[in-house]
């Protein structure tokens, strides 16, 4: 009998290189989303840090009803900082929600503007909301508090300071250079820094001396609470004293505080980190960190 000359192809033969392909783009894949994360932590810009804090605000929301939950039907404004998106604040606002609150956690164009544009912007989504409270006929909201991260707080203080913004009741700053920034300062000018974050409009203003803290000092924002990170960085020189990585504990203290505490973690983890979304969590309820206001 004469053989095939047609010899017929191993099927294990075939995927094993199918299988070596699919190893190979899992690990291009991970190790380009780890890129995309670390890149994103390291120079907190929007087109890399969306990606980064997608995936660290994707942890559990914690749910503590018994000491948490909402007294009166309250709105919680969220406002991210330089260069970023809401979903820097997005387990955080998943947290608030568990617990009763409502919450509003907007964008808006960091790059794009300065500190009273945004706190135009901020004024315009608050009544919206408000608005569509009052359609739905559910109760009003009877208080609205204010957390900022970065940057963000000082857009909340420029809300606050306008004529037409709702009283606060409390609000908690996290990482906020209330005075400046000595590192924006320090970098405001080199091309880098201009290339990642075009260095005008309110990036300008977290220079130290802008007329912005002169207009700032002094508004009302309720009960206030201010939370700072301190690591060892070697990255942070410009910066005198602690600080973490990107705000000096000294820049993000306001006097007015009703309570202050520094915690052991960089500017990104001030964000999403479960040891700031507790006390935060416990002074909208009480008025201090610790729960014992």
């Amino acid at each position: 009998m004469t053989a095939d000359p047609s010899p017929k192809s191993d099927p294990s033969l075939e995927a094993e290189p199918r299988r070596g392909r699919v190893r190979r783009w899992l690990v291009r894949a991970t190790l380009a989303l780890g890129l995309v994360v670390g890149v994103g932590g390291l120079f907190e810009v929007t087109i890399w840090t969306a990606p980064a804090h997608m995936v660290f605000n994707a942890l559990p929301a914690l749910d503590e009803r018994e000491a948490w939950q909402a007294e009166e039907p309250t709105l919680v404004v969220l406002q991210h900082g330089l260069a970023s998106s809401p979903w820097t604040l997005w387990r955080l606002e998943r947290t608030l929600e568990a617990n009763g609150y409502a919450v509003l956690n907007p964008s808006y164009p960091s790059l794009d503007g300065g500190l009273e544009d945004f706190a135009a912007s901020l004024h315009e989504k608050i009544e919206r909301a408000c608005a569509e409270r009052a359609a739905s006929g559910e109760p009003a909201f009877e208080r609205f508090c204010f957390v900022g991260h970065s940057m963000g707080g000082l857009v909340i203080r420029s809300y606050l300071a306008r004529e037409d913004s709702r009283e606060a009741h409390r609000s908690v700053f996290l990482g906020t250079p209330h005075r400046g920034s000595a590192m924006a300062k320090a970098w405001i000018d080199r091309w880098w820094f201009q290339l990642l974050l075009s260095g005008k409009g309110a990036t300008r203003q977290l220079v130290p001396g802008d007329p912005i803290y002169d207009r700032l000092r002094g508004v009302d924002a309720g009960q206030v609470g201010t939370l700072v990170g301190s690591v060892d960085t070697d990255g942070a020189e410009v910066i005198p004293g602690p600080d973490d990585g990107r705000i000096g504990v000294d820049e993000g203290q306001l006097p007015a505080a009703a309570d202050s505490a520094v915690l052991p973690m960089g500017h990104f983890s001030l964000s999403f980190d479960r040891r700031m979304i507790e006390p935060v969590m416990r002074f909208l309820r009480s008025g201090r960190f610790d729960g014992q206001g």
